[in-house]
């Protein structure tokens, strides 16, 4: 059972065994959406059908419901909606947490199907302009 009271949590060990999608580096913005109504920015880390990884500054909590909006599109005029609940949370390294202060990986409530290929396209676009990796 997840404590639900601690913002921090480790991730069980099979948890990259359990990812039912590929995951694609990508970093691109999104919208979070918290049940109290605020919004903040995100940037997407990675991202699969199933679940993505998120740079946040919103102080999320382990089990807490929110909902994305993820601009999947070269143009990034219209958000894919997708809703999920953070299964794990955690602070970045200082030399790293220049803008984004927290890491929180998210499972989607329903899989992204049907945005497969944007998924991937992203990525690929991604890849070919150099986006770092690390």
């Amino acid at each position: 059972m997840i404590d639900r009271s601690d913002k921090r949590s480790e991730p069980p060990p099979d948890l990259e065994e359990r990812r039912a999608g590929e995951r694609h580096l990508a970093c691109f913005p999104a919208h979070i959406q918290r049940n109290s109504g605020s919004t903040r920015m995100a940037l997407i880390r990675d991202l699969s059908v199933t679940g993505a990884l998120l740079l946040t500054r919103a102080d999320l909590k382990v089990g807490e419901t929110i909902r994305l909006s993820l601009y999947l599109r070269e143009d990034a005029t219209e958000a894919v909606p997708a809703s999920g609940h953070v299964v794990r949370f955690e602070d970045r390294e200082a030399e790293r947490a220049e803008v984004w202060h927290h890491c929180a990986a998210i499972h989607f409530d329903e899989p992204l199907r049907g945005h497969e290929d944007e998924i991937r396209a992203l990525a690929q676009r991604q890849a070919e302009l150099g986006v770092p990796t690390d």
